[in-house]
């Protein structure tokens, strides 16, 4: 048993460092891409307007105190003078913590020792109890935060004083304090955030609402940050990432940052945080599962709230009625209790047994199915899919349906593969006005950059070839974009009414025609949308689109 215990720790490693270890984490490349950005960052205090008080929280629990002194000095490096530092020492065994944190014990630092161990989320409230900041960061008694960390925070609320999140990337350190493995975030994505807590360090909150929702909460140890944060995104959408590394987080052995099993019941506990969540936000859902490939990536279980009638329409890009049948028989084997027209839409007229059958050319497509849809007010969603592909798991149609049939959610899609087992699909975006898909051609079970291929998220695109929307999203579209008929304006009108589209990599589907879903480049109409999306809202500017991967942007 001791044996298997171990060769899984170590698998589980592997895996963990597949994740976040891939051609965009060479250190010689991020030495580049610090040199060319991070020495132009000679930031000065400067006299801002608002200046908050910032309180940065520090549990401390026998920790080295070698890592506890950088900690410190990297909070008292500070060029945004007007911050305090809450610690509270968890009853450490080790005198010299207390013989160090009694010498910086000041009027900015404050210190509290407790008299028995009381683990880590009622020692983060002691701290949080001692703070009197309008807004609280955290921080590892073992990490650092970067000298402007503050200074960038307060200058984001220089611009907009109405934001209550504020969230950075991050990096590691090594022992020999070398910073590596850079985890440059998408900026705010709601539906990643319930696939994992992406958001990580540095976190900086509003202090009323953290007080709203009662602090740190106790039985949630080791995924305490994890559901502060989901607590927190119940009350607030004002969230904001600033694009820079403020946060270095240290790989001691035996941290999660080195060791994905060293705190293997945090994971647990992650998922109950957002089962709870999910439930407190109105979800029909029934459980989470964890990603056996990836701890920590929670896969919601979700039902239908409503099963109102649909359309599904399915497209007939060969004219084949022989492969279009077989289409429609595998649309008439789910086993699904809800109530579906299926109609198709080819460029030809075909005779399909009963089954309704609209001719268009391909240019008009959205045309025909306003037509269609303005007759029926019963239809509540419409399916799309192309008959150039075949569902692989029996339950995609509730898939779909259970995001696209939210308020806050637009077009929804899976993974999409070829037949030899390549992705052609797993979430598309937006760089120098050309419809970029991430991991295109790559193997169907790769990670991707941070793990991104196999979590449930935001995207600016769903995939044209199959997904589900809310029927009077696409009305509404068709109403106000008398002359923009195509789906990439579609999928960004929706962005422009905040409405996310959502990539669902736990449904796959196949495809025979292993293609973009266009040339790679916008749509003519999209192009005239891309007013506002210069900058990809799901994208981090230090990052950039080549042969398929992301990558440093040096």
């Amino acid at each position: 048993m001791v044996k298997f215990g171990f060769v899984f720790s170590k698998i589980s490693r592997l895996i963990h460092n597949k994740v976040l270890h891939n051609s965009m984490e060479n250190i010689d490349s991020y030495n580049a891409w610090r040199k060319k950005h991070e020495e132009k960052r000679t930031m000065i205090s400067s006299k801002f307007s608002y200046q908050p008080k910032i309180s940065v929280l520090m549990p401390v629990y026998n920790v080295d105190v070698n890592w506890l002194i950088k900690a410190v000095e990297s909070v008292e490096k500070q060029r945004y003078s007007n911050w305090e530092l809450c610690i509270v020492d968890d009853c450490s065994s080790n005198k010299l913590i207390r013989e160090y944190l009694l010498m910086k014990e000041s009027e900015k630092i404050k210190v509290k020792f407790l008299e028995k161990n009381s683990h880590i989320s009622i020692t983060s409230n002691e701290a949080f109890e001692l703070s009197t900041g309008e807004f609280i960061a955290l921080l590892d008694h073992d990490d650092e935060i970067h000298e402007n960390a503050l200074l960038e925070v307060v200058t984001v609320l220089n611009h907009d004083n109405t934001i209550d999140l504020i969230y950075s990337d991050e990096d590691k350190l090594s022992m020999e304090s070398e910073r590596m493995q850079p985890a440059f975030k998408t900026h705010w994505n709601s539906e990643l955030l319930f696939s994992f807590m992406y958001v990580g360090h540095l976190g900086v909150y509003r202090r009323r609402i953290v007080e709203e929702i009662g602090g740190f909460r106790v039985g949630f140890e080791g995924a305490q940050d994890y559901d502060l944060i989901l607590r927190f995104t119940e009350k607030t959408n004002r969230v904001y990432h600033i694009p820079k590394i403020l946060y270095h987080w240290r790989m001691i052995p035996g941290s999660t940052a080195v060791e994905v099993n060293s705190k293997s019941y945090a994971y647990d506990r992650g998922r109950i945080a957002l089962y709870q969540s999910l439930l407190r936000r109105g979800h029909n859902c029934f459980g989470v599962e964890e990603d056996p490939f990836i701890r920590g990536n929670y896969r919601p279980l979700l039902r239908l709230n409503k099963k109102n009638p649909i359309a599904i329409f399915l497209i007939a890009l060969s004219n084949n009625k022989s492969l279009i049948q077989e289409r429609i028989r595998d649309i008439e084997s789910l086993n699904t209790d809800i109530e579906y027209d299926i109609i198709v839409f080819s460029t030809n007229p075909i005779d399909l047994m009963g089954i309704k059958n609209i001719t268009y050319s391909y240019n008009k497509l959205f045309v025909e199915m306003y037509k269609y849809l303005i007759n029926f007010e019963h239809i509540e969603s419409f399916v799309f899919i192309k008959d150039t592909i075949a569902a692989q798991n029996s339950n995609w149609l509730e898939g779909l349906l259970v995001y696209s049939e939210r308020d806050d959610v637009g077009c929804v899609s899976g993974k999409i593969v070829s037949q030899s087992g390549k992705i052609s699909y797993s979430g598309s975006f937006i760089e120098n006005g050309c419809k970029i898909y991430p991991n295109f051609n790559d193997n169907k079970d790769e990670f991707g950059y941070l793990g991104r291929i196999r979590r449930v998220q935001n995207v600016t695109f769903a995939s044209s070839n199959c997904f589900s929307v809310r029927s009077t999203l696409f009305k509404n579209y068709m109403l106000e974009n008398l002359s923009l008929h195509d789906f990439d304006g579609f999928n960004l009108y929706l962005i422009t009414e905040n409405i996310g589209n959502i990539y669902n990599p736990y449904f796959e589907f196949v495809t025979s025609n292993m293609d973009y879903d266009n040339d790679g480049h916008l749509a003519p109409h999209g192009k005239e949308l891309l007013v506002g999306f210069e900058e990809d809202r799901y994208l981090n500017p230090n990052t950039k689109f080549e042969s398929g991967k992301i990558l440093i942007n040096i």
